[in-house]
């Protein structure tokens, strides 16, 4: 992925705050994107409209809509920017495609009045809880989660931090930090095993409630001495 054409990114979910803030932010860093939807007419119709926001700044970017099967069934590289609420039966029923890589970007955190609390989950984190519904032919990797979709969505600003990259397969988690490195301003970081998700999760957390604390909108990590 480190040269010649970038490929296809597929985004369950990206309609959403969070989906459509990564496919804007890839498509403006040269990824074709497949933005998925429980409707395809509204998938093609954000695809659209993420299009004309990227042309307006003289870029010339590859995006297209799909129903959310579709996008798992033709796209190696799928984001899946569910909601945590929903992510787990969204998960359930959605024919991935084996061997392709699925990078879950949930972070399981609920607002209650205005406050942001951070909810435990049985198997330690929300991507584990994935590697149960999802088949053991389909990579499992976990990414994204820490930065806030209101910085990923604006292109006029620079990303300037970490992403941090989670999974028990070497080689697809290098294709995700590969994905990465190619998205200006963001550096990937190997953050070991997919039980890395634990911590990730809760340090998104935390970012959400600094956000919430100072109130401003871009909080994130970068570490630094690497």
């Amino acid at each position: 992925m480190g040269g010649g054409k970038l490929p296809v990114v597929g985004i369950v979910s990206g309609t959403g705050r969070e989906g459509s803030a990564l496919a804007l932010r890839l498509a403006q860093s040269g990824f074709r994107v497949v933005v998925g939807s429980r409707s395809a007419e509204r998938a093609a119709e954000k695809a659209h409209d993420l299009a004309t926001v990227l042309r307006s700044v003289g870029l010339s970017p590859t995006l297209t809509g799909a129903a959310n099967p579709e996008v798992v069934r033709t796209v190696d590289l799928v984001l899946l920017s569910v909601p945590f609420a929903h992510v787990l039966e969204t998960a359930r029923q959605l024919p991935f495609r084996p061997g392709s890589v699925v990078v879950d970007t949930s972070v399981p955190v609920v607002f209650n009045a205005g406050k942001a609390e951070f909810v435990e989950v049985k198997a330690g984190s929300v991507t584990e809880e994935l590697r149960a519904v999802i088949p053991a032919d389909v990579n499992l990797v976990g990414a994204f989660k820490t930065i806030p979709a209101r910085i990923l969505g604006d292109i006029d600003s620079d990303l300037d931090c970490d992403v941090f990259v989670c999974g028990d397969s070497d080689e697809a988690k290098n294709s995700v930090l590969q994905l990465a490195h190619n998205v200006s301003d963001l550096r990937p970081v190997d953050a070991g095993p997919l039980s890395a998700a634990r911590t990730l999760e809760r340090m998104a957390a935390l970012a959400i409630q600094l956000n919430l604390r100072y109130r401003v909108k871009s909080a994130r990590f970068r570490v630094v001495g690497l």
